[in-house]
């Protein structure tokens, strides 16, 4: 029967899934799944949106618009997050070093759990883990190749990165 069933799942790997919800997960028994990006994971990088949290949204914006060859008026009433989703990753990626150049600072620290977590995670039996792309774009702004890319190539680094074959993705 399938009444009364659910799946819970989490997306990203953020480090307070390690500290807050795996202990949970444990001293009740319940399964899920996490989807992780593993060269965030093994970088210890952090995803885009992760990065503009708190940036200065008048400099974010001034490079947006400059990057886009559109004046500022066109992007008010618009974040910068919402318009980021609206970008390939490969332009993300150039705007926020354009940031950091500019507001002459660096990456924050890292947000995302370990290799050594995820595969005390992994190996608990408890927690299915599957891919969730290389650099978490949206998939929409991406072209077909790049859209390949992300996927196959994080089941496979995810994979190499568990050691054993990965049959999840989530996207």
């Amino acid at each position: 029967s399938t009444s009364n069933v659910c799946h819970i799942t989490f997306d990203d790997g953020i480090q307070s899934f390690y500290t807050v919800v795996f202990p949970v997960l444990k001293k009740h028994n319940i399964p899920a799944s996490l989807f992780v990006s593993p060269r965030i994971i093994s970088t210890g990088n952090n995803f885009w949106f992760q990065e503009i949290e708190s940036y200065d949204d008048e400099v974010l914006k001034d490079i947006l618009a400059e990057e886009l060859y559109v004046s500022l008026e066109k992007l008010e009433g618009f974040s910068s997050q919402t318009i980021f989703k609206c970008l390939p990753i490969s332009k993300i990626k150039k705007i926020i070093e354009l940031y950091k150049q500019r507001a002459n600072c660096g990456a924050k620290l890292p947000q995302n759990m370990t290799i050594e977590q995820l595969r005390e995670i992994d190996a608990s039996g408890l927690v299915a883990i599957g891919a969730h792309t290389i650099n978490h774009p949206i998939l929409r702004n991406e072209d077909d190749e790049s859209c390949f890319k992300e996927i196959h190539q994080s089941i496979t680094d995810l994979a190499y990165l568990l050691g054993h074959p990965v049959s999840y993705f989530a996207y």
